[in-house]
């Protein structure tokens, strides 16, 4: 494999969208953070926390070697494996409440969301870094969203709703996730 600097990426930058389930991933070369032209048929999450930003985490697959008599290293086996990722989202408003504690209800009046049991609420997720002028990120199809860690009050940081987000396989394509290559950022063609 050749050097590449140019398809390494430091994610400083980014932005979390989801859309309904199974929604087809779009061309991240001209993603910008807060244009919904960039980015059709999905919806930005708003604001995430910088301090503790999207963390991805895999559970399971470890190894059992399976041995012979004669070769006790003759296979392995694996145990499955479970891909998710943690958001926390800093805006206090509707969409973030609905992804947070799904089956709640909103009160436009008073701006305020009711919780009853928390449950999960399914959405394909994309995760797009846009760091200048660079993009790279990752698709999953079919993720089950949640509640994480119950909220901390710190009078030095952002209020955060932290979302866990379950990659499950797409019952069209049987994938759990995709990643994007970094690419340079290509701006969108005048209309």
């Amino acid at each position: 494999m050749p050097l590449d600097a140019g398809k390494t990426i430091i994610p400083f930058r980014g932005n979390v969208l989801t859309a309904p389930v199974d929604t087809p991933s779009f061309d991240i070369s001209s993603f910008v953070i807060g244009d919904d032209k960039t980015y059709p048929d999905w919806l930005t999450t708003g604001h995430t926390s910088r301090e503790n930003s999207v963390a991805l985490e895999k559970d399971g697959g470890d190894a059992e070697q399976k041995g012979s008599w004669e070769d006790e290293g003759l296979d392995a086996v694996y145990e499955p494996t479970a891909w998710s990722a943690t958001v926390n989202a800093l805006q206090m408003d509707k969409p973030t409440f609905e992804l947070a504690f799904p089956g709640g209800e909103w009160d436009e009046a008073t701006q305020s969301y009711d919780v009853g049991n928390i449950g999960t609420v399914e959405r394909a997720v994309m995760v797009v870094f846009a760091p200048g002028d660079k993009r790279a990120g990752f698709y999953m199809p079919r993720g089950q969203i949640t509640l994480g860690d119950a909220p901390e009050l710190d009078v030095e940081e952002f209020f955060e709703l932290q979302l866990r987000i379950q990659a499950l396989s797409s019952q069209t394509t049987r994938k759990r996730f995709r990643w994007f290559a970094t690419r340079p950022y290509k701006a969108l063609a005048a209309a």
